[in-house]
């Protein structure tokens, strides 16, 4: 069991990853405290016989960590400082997780949070931190060249020069770019049974996600995953069929951020989609016209609003595809998109408090000051 308690004293090695794991690339483990030399060192092996001790800040070495079964990783060992240590090894999980429990063994606190606090994130402001921390997480090169900016201080210093309500009107917008880069929106596919709505998740997602059958109702699950368009990590969700009366009472569809409404364009309308459109809000929708290498028998103007146009495809063949994911990638984007370089808010909790702020000069100044010192998470 990795040792999780609290610090001993302040020469204590803390140990975690700021890097997120992942199936290739490196992970970047840190080592803090004044005794993380001594305790990294009998796990190293450098085939060149360079000491850590003979280390500058800065210095790089190649090097084996092993424990008494063996080697479990080339890695290279970089000297911070004296008190700061950086191991990148290979990105998969497994030599990470090992090479993170063997430091625990021998006497580390596990504590991702405190070891960033230690090292990159010492001076840094409120903002700033938030930024490092979530750059670990992000799934999309879009969201991290954002956070990069905010890292950079794009943020702070908005939040410094901010002192009357012109300057926050312009900032608060940015928070609905911020939040879509960070996390993922839920889109769901909905519509009757048999209508394609598992071999168009399969399609958007590039591989077989679900279950295909021309039997209705072979979905009797809800399952999605994650694809990105346009930056914007979405988690595009297929379920059952449209169910009614007890059924939907028992398991409620998740709340969605956007919805593909799909219809069978071989077939005409039914009652029950009728029922379903009626309950899907239009500015957060697509129609989209499946399955329209057949014939096409359905007339959807009974279900369009406000100018609304149907997407028409064949999940089946491809066909229409490129024209869905540019209208989800309308769909998707924040009325504002701040250019490279920009301020931008990310966290729901400074959104609030720079919103309630209103246009109270006094108060901008207090939710500004609060989120650079860190008093709102």
């Amino acid at each position: 069991m990795k040792n999780t308690a609290p610090l001993r004293s302040d020469d204590t090695a803390v140990v975690g990853r700021v890097s997120a794991l992942g199936a290739g690339g490196i992970c970047i483990l840190h080592i803090a405290g004044g005794q993380s030399q001594s305790l990294i060192e009998p796990f190293l092996e450098t085939p060149s016989g360079r000491k850590l001790k003979e280390l500058k800040d800065g210095d790089i070495v190649y090097s084996l960590f092993r424990d008494s079964a063996g080697v479990i990783d080339e890695v290279l060992v970089v000297r911070r400082r004296a008190d700061f240590w950086e191991i990148n090894c290979h990105g998969g999980a497994a030599a990470a997780c090992a090479i993170e429990d063997r430091l625990a063994a021998a006497g580390a606190v596990v504590d991702r949070e405190r070891v960033l606090d230690a090292g990159e994130l010492a001076g840094m402001d409120a903002v700033k931190r938030a930024a490092c921390r979530e750059l670990a997480s992000v799934k999309t090169e879009r969201a991290a060249r954002m956070l990069a900016d905010q890292l950079g201080g794009a943020l702070s210093q908005a939040l410094n020069q901010l002192a009357d309500a012109p300057r926050l009107k312009a900032l608060l917008p940015t928070f609905h770019y911020g939040r879509a880069l960070i996390e993922p929106r839920l889109v769901q596919i909905v519509g009757a049974p048999n209508v394609g709505k598992s071999t168009l998740l399969n399609r958007i997602l590039g591989y077989d996600r679900a279950i295909t059958s021309p039997e209705p109702g072979t979905t009797v699950d809800r399952i999605g995953d994650l694809r990105e368009i346009d930056g914007y990590p979405l988690l595009f969700s297929d379920s059952a069929g449209a169910a009614s009366g007890r059924e939907k009472d028992e398991n409620p569809p998740p709340a969605s951020d956007f919805v593909l409404f799909v219809l069978d364009a071989s077939r005409r309308l039914e009652e029950g989609e009728l029922g379903l459109a009626g309950g899907l809000p239009h500015d957060s929708r697509l129609v989209v016209m499946n399955k329209c290498d057949l014939p096409v028998e359905c007339d959807p103007e009974e279900i369009l609003e406000n100018g609304e146009s149907p997407v028409r495809i064949s999940a089946l063949t491809g066909s229409g595809m490129d024209d869905l994911l540019e209208a989800v990638r309308a769909l998707v984007s924040p009325a504002i998109v701040p250019g490279p370089g920009s301020a931008v808010v990310f966290r729901e909790s400074w959104y609030r408090a720079l919103r309630e702020a209103g246009d109270d000069e006094r108060k901008i100044r207090e939710a500004a000051e609060r989120i650079l010192e860190g008093n709102l998470k």
